[in-house]
This record gives C-alpha cells, sequence and structure tokens, in this order.
C-alpha cells in the first residue's frame, strides 16, 4: 500500500494497468480496494479479469467502476436526507465472432415513456478494444430519465484521431446491451447478435433500434453482477 497527499472525494473509476514486463507479467486482478484514510471511506472496484497481452481478452488496461459509492446527502426543510447515486449502468457484450472487437466508440441513447436521452459515445479507453468476447460495464451520468425503457439505439463512431477511409477495423458484432437504472431491480437486457459498422461502409448497417429482449433481476448494490444472458437473435426493428 501506498499514501496520496490529496483528496479526491467520491472516487468513482479508476483505471489500472501494468507494463507487461518481466517472464511473468500476466496476473488475474479480483478488485482494487481504495481507502481514503482521512474519512476512512473505502471504494471497491472489481475486476475479475486478466490484465495480460496473452492470456482472457489480451487487455492490459482496464477502467474499473466502483460498486459501493456512498450514497449522497441532500439538505431539505425535513433535515439531512440520503439520495441514491442517478444515472444508468450499461454492460455492452461483443460477440465471439472472428474480428467482432473495434476499437472505435459506440453511441447509444435510450427511448422510454417520457422521451427520449441524447446520445452517449462509450469508449473503452485509448488505443483499447472492445475485444471479443468481452463485457464491459460502464456508468452514464447524464441520461435523463426517460421512464419505462421501451428502446435502445445505437452506432459506431470513429475513435479520436481515426480516418474511417483507411481504418481496416470498419465494424464490429455485438452480442447484446444490458441497461439498468441505478438503484433500480430490474435490467432490461437487448439482444442483438448483429453487424454494426462506421457510416459509408458498404452491406453493413450503421445504425440499429433494439427492443426489449427480456429483463433480469439484479442487486443494486452491485449492478456488474448483471453478465451475458441468452443468445437468441435480437428484436432489430429499425436500421439504416
Amino acid at each position: 500500500s501506498s499514501g496520496i497527499n490529496a483528496e479526491y472525494g467520491v472516487i468513482r473509476r479508476l483505471r489500472i494497468w501494468h507494463d507487461d514486463k518481466g517472464a511473468s507479467s500476466s496476473w488475474h486482478l479480483s478488485r482494487v480496494l481504495v481507502t481514503d484514510t482521512g474519512s476512512g471511506t473505502e471504494f471497491s472496484f472489481p475486476c475479475d479479469k486478466w490484465l495480460s497481452s496473452r492470456k482472457g481478452d489480451k487487455t492490459l488496461s482496464r477502467d474499473l467502476l466502483c460498486d459501493n459509492l456512498p450514497e449522497k446527502k441532500e439538505v431539505g426543510e425535513s433535515g439531512v436526507v440520503e439520495k441514491k447515486e442517478e444515472g444508468y449502468e450499461v454492460i455492452v457484450t461483443i460477440s465471439n465472432k472472428k474480428e467482432a472487437g473495434t476499437s472505435h466508440g459506440i453511441w447509444m441513447s435510450l427511448e422510454g415513456a417520457e422521451g427520449t436521452s441524447d446520445k452517449h459515445v462509450i469508449e473503452n479507453g485509448a488505443g483499447r478494444f472492445f475485444s471479443k468476447g468481452s463485457s464491459e460495464l460502464f456508468r452514464i451520468g447524464d441520461w435523463k430519465d426517460v421512464g419505462s425503457i421501451n428502446h435502445l439505439r445505437l452506432g459506431l463512431v470513429p475513435r479520436e484521431g481515426a480516418d474511417p477511409g483507411k481504418d481496416p477495423i470498419k465494424q464490429c458484432h455485438i452480442s447484446q446491451i444490458c441497461v439498468n437504472r441505478v438503484g433500480q431491480t430490474e435490467a432490461f437486457v437487448f439482444v442483438c447478435n448483429h453487424w454494426l459498422s462506421l457510416p459509408g461502409t458498404p452491406g453493413r448497417k450503421s445504425y440499429l433500434k433494439l427492443g426489449i429482449t427480456t429483463t433480469q433481476d439484479v442487486n443494486p448494490d452491485h449492478p456488474a453482477r448483471i453478465r451475458a444472458g441468452p443468445s437468441a437473435a435480437g428484436r432489430v426493428e429499425n436500421s439504416l
């Protein structure tokens, strides 16, 4: 352990990596625990994956989300009240097909009974892939509450600095997307099982609109425990 003379407040995301040097550089990380020595608050970042260029999905860097964020406090007329963290948890699962992964970003928006969210671009870290067969968890805090969820829209966007005309990787194959509102006990599974490509790629869809395939129960304190579900054909209701 080591001490850091800094105050960061509530830590929501942590990035961890290594340089892959040495004969036995591969290591399997269970979780990272960070303790604020001033307040005594402990933040837990689950991983349960390899950091390796040879094992697992061959990734040396991981972005981890805290799974025990403290509740927010607000002061109202009745005194101090607890306020749960807001936003959505999204798990992106890439298929096991050959060349299914991508280094580009994936944009998404939700449609619900109370409107449509803004597009949010999910990127898997600078220079990293959405690897074949991987499931990655992201928290989206700036999506408004759309009410009862009906559909998910998604597409690919070029990564920063990429030239789509020269990039050999122009598509990815998405298995499914799982979405739940933070603090809720129900998650919505959008099974996809379709190729998704950068705009302008001949013969490939650049945009998909998915309907809900099924729902899953989720522990609201540990949303990362939602995992890949069935491999049935998804409901692609619209595409370009």
